[in-house]
């Protein structure tokens, strides 16, 4: 079996264990290994029979699809479209709630057979080094065109909940990029959108940064005339 593959279920079993703040010691217990078993399975070092895998799945309160999205590649894949950010697999997300700055990281993984990588968002972090230390974790891919890119995702204890990310490329590369975020608000559960910053290193909170992330006075007069939500790249 091809080592990435294993990799791939390795890094799942640890993203879903952590995220549930259990221990390797816990899931061992749950589901009748060992804790060196287990940590074997995380790093990939040794298969997951069918029957422990849906016992793991059960033991973190997921569906076994969650932990086996590995993209199997057609024979003559497509071409995919070039990422703004190059080859970069570690993104960072950006919003203003309130004057307090949210951070949120993107780690994009394998792609499909259409071009489209796996994406998973750690959304509301503290600390960028640790991501897995987040409020909410979403899943899904990302969609890649010459001149817009799209995040769609679901939460992963709610598969219900979608969030969806989109961005618009402009002609010159840019380190940053300005986007909308729209899905459920987190405090009442009532559809939202929010003006977002992805950029491809961690960006220094600033006057300069909460002045991009904040919606423009003329942008509120559009929004009223239109009757519809949108943001300004600028």
């Amino acid at each position: 079996m091809d080592e990435s593959v294993l990799k791939h279920v390795g890094q799942r079993i640890r993203l879903y264990r952590k995220s549930h703040h259990m221990s390797t010691e816990q899931l061992a217990r749950m589901i009748n290994k060992s804790k060196a078993t287990v940590s074997k399975y995380e790093s990939g070092q040794i298969t997951v029979d069918v029957v422990t895998l849906f016992d793991i799945a059960q033991a973190l309160e997921i569906a076994p699809y969650q932990l086996m999205d590995y993209p199997i590649p057609r024979k003559k894949p497509s071409a995919p479209a070039k990422s703004p950010f190059d080859s970069s697999d570690q993104l960072y997300l950006y919003y203003l709630f309130r004057h307090n700055v949210y951070s949120s990281v993107l780690k994009l993984g394998p792609m499909d057979e259409n071009g489209s990588p796996a994406a998973t968002l750690f959304y509301d972090v503290d600390d960028s080094r640790n991501p897995e230390e987040c409020s909410c974790i979403y899943t899904g891919r990302m969609f890649m065109h010459e001149t817009v890119f799209s995040v769609v995702l679901n939460n992963y204890h709610n598969p219900v909940e979608t969030a969806l990310l989109n961005f618009t490329i402009p002609m010159r590369k840019s380190p940053v990029l300005v986007g909308m975020l729209s899905g459920l608000a987190s405090s009442t559960f009532l559809p939202c959108a929010r003006k977002v910053l992805i950029a491809r290193e961690p960006l220094t909170v600033d006057e300069g940064l909460l002045e991009q992330m904040s919606i423009r006075s003329d942008t509120f007069r559009e929004m009223k005339r239109d009757n519809m939500l949108y943001i300004h790249l600028d």
